[in-house]
């Protein structure tokens, strides 16, 4: 199935089931609640739930005395946009910019709320312009953040892609990044008992280039990203292929038949280095040494050619 049609399809079934359950009913009435806390902690839940009633409780908290209340239901807003109902969409745009105008013109006030800001109006407005988003050369595709993973779609909004990278089986560091997994397309909380191995992002508040790291292929073929994750010299590197949404997550440990018992080290860690063509040209090398062999600075070129994810060895 394409994977543009298994996630509306699995949206609309998570969307279902949740409110069957009553989880998400319980936590939108509690954004109204007089007490502060109470309200923190609902905005930070709703985050990953589904419910059309979201966008317009959280619009009065665009308001609200807490700043983290303030920022999340901005980013609730934002990434509910598809739920605003077209004649309503001039009111939260107008709210979002007054939000957005309403924020400190401090260097020492966090960036974090503006990043914010401007991503729930880019989605509101379908201005991509601001450093929250990413757009493939063409002109067709669009990358950014939503529920700590990364959302392709095309410039229309019209199809959504949220990728939900796994760490490949058997690597060696999946079990310290296990997160929440995917049921029915969409993110569930953690599960330690089921752990997938699923991507983590360190933040998703800053600007996409910090997120992601992302690098389009030059005819929009296919997109490269390396999720801003909370493990020292793991970069775990994302391949995503326009033309049907196929993608593949790549670590290190994933190219050992190449590179045989040369690596991994102790700071072994992989980079994108260019596209050729269809080509990804990655680099495995080490980028630490810890004052004794074995130590592999130079490292090797390997390249996965995005057409049939063949793996290869490239030459310096």
């Amino acid at each position: 199935m394409n994977p543009f049609l298994k996630f509306s399809l699995g949206f609309a079934l998570c969307f279902a089931g949740r409110l069957g359950a009553g989880a998400a009913t319980d936590w939108v009435a509690q954004l109204s609640s007089p007490d502060g806390a109470v309200r923190r902690a609902a905005v930070d839940r709703i985050q990953t739930l589904d419910d059309p009633r979201i966008p317009e409780a959280c619009l009065p908290l665009l308001h609200d005395e807490g700043r983290s209340i303030r920022r999340q239901a901005a980013r609730a807003i934002g990434s509910r946009f598809y739920e605003i109902p077209k004649e309503r969409l001039p009111e939260f745009i107008a709210a979002m910019r007054q939000y957005r105008q309403g924020l400190p013109d401090d260097a020492e006030y966090p960036d974090d709320d503006m990043t914010v800001a401007e991503r729930g109006l880019g989605l509101l407005t379908r201005d991509f312009s601001e450093p929250a988003f990413s757009v493939s050369p063409d002109k067709k595709w669009v990358l950014y953040e939503q529920r700590r993973r990364p959302m392709i779609a095309d410039t229309s909004l019209a199809r959504r892609q949220l990728l939900a990278p796994k760490i490949p089986a058997g690597d060696p560091d999946w079990e310290m990044e296990t997160d929440d997994h995917v049921e029915d397309g969409g993110i569930v909380e953690d599960q330690p008992e089921h752990p997938t191995g699923l991507l983590k992002l360190m933040s998703t508040t800053g600007p996409l280039e910090y997120l992601f790291d992302p690098h389009w292929q030059p005819q929009s073929i296919a997109l490269e990203l390396q999720p801003s994750i909370q493990h020292r010299f793991f970069r775990p590197i994302c391949l995503w292929r326009s033309r049907d949404g196929v993608y593949r997550a790549l670590t290190v440990a994933s190219f050992q038949r190449l590179y045989g018992k040369r690596f991994p080290h102790w700071s072994t860690t992989l980079d994108f280095v260019k596209w050729e063509g269809p080509k990804a040209i990655l680099k495995i090398y080490d980028c630490d040494d810890c004052g004794g062999p074995p130590y592999d600075p130079i490292g090797m070129l390997v390249s996965v050619n995005i057409d049939n994810w063949k793996m290869g060895v490239e030459k310096e």
